[in-house]
């Protein structure tokens, strides 16, 4: 605690510190002695003296400051940690409201259609965040247009309530990307670059972008210096990111598959994740926790610190110990006189 960065509620009773020097305020117990050499000198008195003198100053200081309430004010420390920044971009489209992890038609007869995949996405967001207590966060949601629900920030309540909040009500049929990636982007647009800066995509679906549209999101990318993951939650028919063998012809001109092939143009790190399973969400998670624990400069705010605690507490010790001092001087006295009656 620096005594210089000290406020007070109460700053009028400072000026009643003076008190603190009564203990040393000299009391006249001069004695007429017709010669002082026979007064024997005593250096342990003196010191014993100065020691009760000063601890009585302390004690009315202490007391003083504490009445005067003592705090340290609200301020920014500048912390160096292991973490990123994550812009968290989720799909609210109308086909995120439909059963996750069913890899064939037949399996919806027993599937559980109240588990979505905008609700497993929700639950495994909520434990990715509160696993990385160290982190900035923001939160964009999109469907027909986009919004910004919270900008980077280190206050992990506020993204887990955005978040938990984000999962009610239903999706719209209408998708548009473009504009959600652009503004994830812009949300690093105005800040001071601290560390690893990482988008991360949430999304059953794909779209077919312009070539301005790529233009834009290729610059706004490299210039943000931005990493981006997505967790591409596989659709009911089952069909992947990308070809193989077999497959239905259908599936080769996707719009999944062009914002993939966008994605692995864009020159920045890009890693997908195709998620057909709870146990391939969690593990996609896993690999992005892992993945960044890179060194993130954040601003940590700590909040007014009262200490009139610490205060009150040294007074109360101090008068501990001259209340002890007092009482070991009354009993030597009382046990001298009981001496001298026995003789």
């Amino acid at each position: 605690m620096s005594v210089l960065q000290l406020q007070f509620n109460t700053l009028w009773v400072l000026l009643l510190l003076p008190l603190a020097l009564l203990p040393w305020l000299s009391r006249n117990n001069e004695k007429v002695i017709v010669w002082d050499k026979f007064i024997p000198v005593d250096p342990l008195s003196n010191i014993i003296r100065n020691i009760i003198r000063t601890l009585a100053s302390l004690a009315i200081a202490s007391l003083l400051i504490g009445l005067a309430g003592p705090y340290l004010p609200q301020q920014q420390v500048e912390k160096i940690v292991q973490g990123a920044e994550f812009v968290i971009l989720l799909d609210r489209s109308r086909s995120m409201d439909e059963p996750f992890a069913v890899k064939d038609r037949a399996q919806l007869v027993n599937h559980d259609l109240s588990v979505s995949k905008r609700t497993i996405a929700t639950k495994y967001l909520v434990d990715f965040v509160e696993n990385r207590r160290n982190d900035r966060f923001g939160f964009v949601f999109f469907s027909k247009r986009s919004i910004t629900l919270l900008s980077l920030t280190e206050n992990t309540s506020a993204i887990l309530a955005v978040i938990k909040a984000s999962a009610m009500g239903k999706g719209i049929s209408e998708t548009y990307l473009a504009q959600a990636l652009i503004r994830s982007a812009e949300l690093y647009s105005k800040q001071h670059y601290r560390g690893s800066r990482v988008v991360i995509l949430v999304s059953d679906g794909g779209e077919k972008l312009t070539q301005d549209e790529k233009k834009i999101i290729s610059s706004l990318f490299k210039k943000q210096k931005l990493s981006l993951y997505w967790i591409y939650l596989r659709s009911v028919d089952g069909m992947t990111l990308e070809e193989k063998e077999g497959e239905s012809e259908q599936w080769k001109d996707r719009p999944e598959r062009k914002l993939h092939q966008f994605f692995t143009e864009l020159s920045v790190p890009y890693q997908v994740f195709e998620a057909g399973s709870h146990e391939q969400f969690s593990d996609a998670f896993s690999d992005i926790n892992q993945d960044q624990l890179l060194p993130l400069k954040l601003n940590k705010t700590i909040a007014k610190q009262p200490k009139t605690t610490r205060f009150y507490s040294i007074a109360f010790l101090a008068i501990l110990i001259l209340a002890s001092i007092q009482l070991y001087t009354l009993w030597g006295i009382r046990k001298t006189q009981q001496q001298r009656v026995a003789e």
